[in-house]
């Protein structure tokens, strides 16, 4: 007869990987970033991190490992060491800049036309004295 294997029981730091969560500002302060610069990392999945509900949650020997591989990708790239903000801006701009660079025609003309009618109810405003 076959034996169902059983689940062995967690040690307690195994227990502890699994219950313990943090929110967004203790994450930033284990990150030294700002809680804004956490929740846009971790909306754009740069950092491990779940929304449940309205509230990000966090598991604190996941944060430990995303830190330790960005270390040692900071030493093995020779990039001068970037805060998590500095950072997060200089991949934004590439982001944009790669945005821009692959507009379709039909894109570029629809943005075009977007700011030529704000330029133009601009100057009617300043026009009118407003």
């Amino acid at each position: 007869m076959d034996e169902q294997k059983q689940p062995r029981p967690l040690d307690n730091s195994e227990h502890d990987k699994l219950t313990v969560t943090w929110g967004v500002e203790e994450a930033a302060a284990y990150l030294r970033a700002h809680p804004d610069t956490v929740r846009k990392l971790a909306q754009d999945r740069r950092i491990p991190g779940a929304k449940i509900g309205k509230s990000w949650v966090f598991m604190p020997h996941l944060l430990a490992e995303y830190l330790e591989q960005q270390c040692r990708s900071q030493v093995r790239r020779g990039d001068p060491m970037l805060s998590p903000g500095q950072q997060l801006a200089a991949e934004l701009r590439a982001a944009r800049e790669e945005r821009i660079a692959n507009r379709t025609p039909e894109e570029q003309a629809r943005i075009d036309r977007r700011i030529f009618n704000r330029e133009a109810r601009d100057q009617e405003l300043r026009r009118r004295g407003r």
